[in-house]
């Protein structure tokens, strides 16, 4: 008889995070295939997010795709651990999560955001200004990765790129509150969701966004993709999973980031949208 496997599914389905969660829970039914799925509501709060880990170990779930937020994935990955329960991470990004939380992760990591940014920054000649945060890890950590690999302005130098970085509504606020922006204006990934077009769409600002490739809800079926094969091979699936080609030390080969431009009601001095 063919074995059923029920697949725990993680993430932020209330709160301010919540577009992530309809994303999440749309990508893992259309490609649930014979799975059974669990929902637990991380709210993409630490502390829900290991009571919800609790939930799904006391459950018996057979694997665990989501916890969309790092620092969410950070401190449910080890209740997966030492439970034996194979834990895939389609958007967490922080560097040093596959050995902290012995996971699997399907997008790519912060660095390589902050890499891809660098790059653009030198093939223009051009410097990282002002680099403003929401106070969240996400954001932090990615700041002090910008400050270490990007060019940045001297004393007294105008800048021509500033950066805006947090969660997509922190953001989305922050663009709100300035109005308009002459400069260029990264966000990251997070920013990469319709969501945060209309949350910011009464702004005048240049933004380059940084988006994952493959993109959220494709990281999300890839993970789904992954569980079906392991079904699919005989073997345990933690056994299988450790044994796919696609995947090398915890972490999908095939994953990276691209910049997109979008414009904010920005206008050249002809009137013309740019």
């Amino acid at each position: 008889m063919t074995q059923i496997y029920t697949i725990g599914v993680a993430g932020p389905f209330s709160g301010p995070r919540a577009a992530y969660g309809d994303i999440l829970k749309h990508a893992v039914e259309l490609s649930s295939g014979s799975f059974r799925l669990q929902y637990e509501d991380d709210c993409a709060q630490v502390s829900q997010a290991r009571a919800a880990a609790e939930r799904l170990v006391q459950a018996g779930v057979d694997a665990v795709v989501g916890h969309f937020n790092s620092d969410c994935a950070r401190v449910a990955g080890p209740i997966y651990q030492a439970a034996g329960i194979p834990f895939l991470m389609p958007a967490s990004t922080a560097s040093g999560l596959i050995s902290e939380t012995g996971g699997y992760r399907i997008c790519a990591p912060d660095d390589a955001q902050v890499e891809t940014l660098a790059i653009w920054l030198q093939r223009r000649q051009l410097q990282m200004g002002e680099i403003w945060s929401d106070g969240s890890p996400y954001a932090d950590r990615l700041q002090k990765m910008i400050q270490l690999r990007c060019p940045m302005v001297g004393p007294g130098q105008q800048s021509q790129v500033c950066a805006l970085l947090g969660a997509h509504h922190h953001v989305a606020a922050e663009l709100q509150r300035r109005g308009r922006l002459d400069e260029v204006v990264f966000v990251p990934d997070d920013c990469a969701i319709p969501e945060f077009v209309e949350l910011a769409a009464d702004v005048n600002a240049r933004v380059l966004c940084a988006v994952a490739t493959p993109d959220f809800e494709t990281c999300v079926t890839l993970a789904m993709a992954l569980l079906h094969a392991a079904a699919d091979s005989g073997q345990p699936l933690a056994e299988a999973l450790h044994q796919t080609p696609s995947i090398e030390d915890g972490q999908y080969r095939h994953s990276g980031f691209r910049l997109d431009e979008m414009h904010f009601g920005f206008r050249t001095d002809e009137g013309a949208v740019a």
